[in-house]
């Protein structure tokens, strides 16, 4: 992988991480507020409508958004381009689906508010579903400073007019609103953006030949999308139907919307590798390979950075702004942070199985993954309680990720050792120092973790600063 395609991919990630670190502020200072005002009963009830809608957005997206990805990426070898067709079946589908969306949810709820809330977060599947469709083109066109201000500015206008409106006395429906119009707004102005910046004089393609054959080729990405989002809603939808509204669930929304915020911000990690990713894997000189393997070592220092402050710091921070009756949210937050390790690594694989052209296996991954969630949930609920919902998340991911290495093991095989054992040793050690140093003082406690953390990583080279140095260092050929 050449030195400015390195480059490209750290430029492109950075203005994605930029674009997600911001609205993500901008959204923990939202989920206070809200939370705060509606209780616990009328919070999970508003989470249980956002988790219901965007079930059914991968199937308004119909998989196009990786095929849009390696498709402008590989134009630079002459490929033909989809773009038109794919803003037409983008538009179709998005309609149909919000239709769906919203016949599928009244007909389940009886509840008038969650009806309510089911019928105002169908448009936001309209919204959405362009609003996607503009990002990916940005994406592939390896432009992703479009993305950054998109998702800056309409992230931070839902949040300051939600709050706003909120504080002037309305209701858990007129948030939902907000949040519908804004993404509705941000998928008509990137496609003016689109048109203004990148494709000058695009129009939509309607003809029925081209549009089936993108739905032929994008269903392997609808299937894996699907059940992708069955891993990240699923848990909230199936609870709210085994449990109901009662507080509990807004404790579960709480913690699981930590880890869907974060989760954000990694998985457009491994988006912005994509073309260079697939330009890599046409040359066949096996650096795919080598972002397997450090996509897997950055997964495991990741996942216990972020466990190392939650179980230190973070649980007690949470219950602190949220007030006493969110303690059972706090108590859960180690558990929703670690998840991110196992969801960074299933996405940043997708990418390269997106490279290498192979759709359906990706599809295949999910599957293994969604299908081991499904059948253990229940019980685990049974069992563990709220503790189950993440309990039987994280295993239904890992068994995504275990599906995903095998699939790849003949091209892209990794150094066991060096990928998965010995950072996962370095994992334990930094969890196991924060526990033992938390009876003295919760801060020491998080100093001594990531201590433990940042010197087992640099010793076992978990950590390549060297390698890192180098890049850095580097100019383009």
């Amino acid at each position: 992988m050449e030195h400015t395609g390195l480059r490209s991919i750290l430029r492109n990630t950075t203005y994605l991480a930029g674009a997600r670190a911001v609205t993500v502020a901008a959204r923990a200072v939202y989920v206070l507020v809200i939370a705060g005002l509606l209780g616990p009963e009328l919070y999970g009830l508003f989470n249980y409508g956002l988790s219901w809608y965007l079930l059914f957005v991968p199937l308004a997206i119909l998989g196009l958004d990786f095929l849009l990805l390696r498709e402008i990426g590989r134009a630079r070898t002459g490929a033909p381009d989809v773009v038109p067709a794919s803003l037409a079946l983008r538009t179709l589908s998005s309609a149909l689906v919000a239709a769906l969306c919203l016949g599928l949810g009244w007909w389940l709820e009886s509840d008038p508010t969650a009806r309510a809330l089911l019928l105002v977060f169908a448009f936001a599947v309209m919204g959405r579903g362009l609003a996607s469709w503009t990002n990916a083109v940005f994406k592939g066109h390896e432009a992703s400073g479009f993305v950054l201000a998109q998702e800056v500015v309409f992230r931070l206008l839902e949040v300051l007019l939600g709050l706003a409106l909120l504080a002037a006395g309305h209701g858990v429906l007129v948030l939902a609103m907000v949040h519908a119009g804004a993404w509705i707004a941000q998928g008509a102005v990137g496609l003016y953006l689109v048109r203004r910046f990148l494709r000058p004089g695009l129009q939509a393609d309607w003809s029925l030949r081209p549009m089936l054959a993108l739905i032929g080729a994008g269903l392997p990405f609808l299937v894996a999308a699907f059940l992708l989002g069955w891993l990240m809603q699923g848990p909230l939808v199936l609870y709210r139907q085994l449990e109901g509204t009662d507080a509990p669930l807004g404790q579960l929304a709480l913690a699981l919307q930590v880890f869907v915020i974060i989760g954000s911000v990694v998985a457009e990690l491994g988006l912005a590798a994509v073309p260079v990713l697939t330009r890599a894997s046409e040359r066949q000189d096996g650096k795919t390979a080598l972002f397997v393997q450090g996509a897997l070592r950055a997964g495991w220092l990741l996942a216990a950075a972020l466990a190392v402050g939650g179980i230190t710091v973070g649980a007690p921070a949470l219950t602190w702004l949220f007030g006493p009756e969110y303690a059972s949210a706090g108590a859960l937050l180690p558990w929703a942070v670690l998840l991110v390790g196992p969801y960074f690594w299933v996405t940043s694989l997708r990418s390269v199985f997106v490279a290498h052209g192979r759709y359906w296996q990706i599809a295949g991954a999910m599957f293994a993954g969604a299908l081991v969630f499904s059948i253990i949930f229940v019980p685990l609920v049974g069992c563990c309680e709220l503790t189950g919902v993440f309990y039987a998340t994280g295993i239904g991911l890992i068994g995504t990720v275990a599906t995903q290495l095998l699939l790849l093991r003949g091209t892209d095989a990794v150094d066991p050792m060096g990928s998965m054992v010995l950072p996962g040793l370095v994992t334990l050690a930094a969890l196991g120092t924060a526990g033992g140093l938390l009876w003295l003082h919760p801060v020491l406690a998080l100093g001594g973790g990531f201590l433990a953390l940042a010197a087992g990583a640099l010793l076992t080279g978990t950590l390549p600063w060297r390698s890192i140095l180098r890049l850095l260092r580097a100019r383009p050929e």
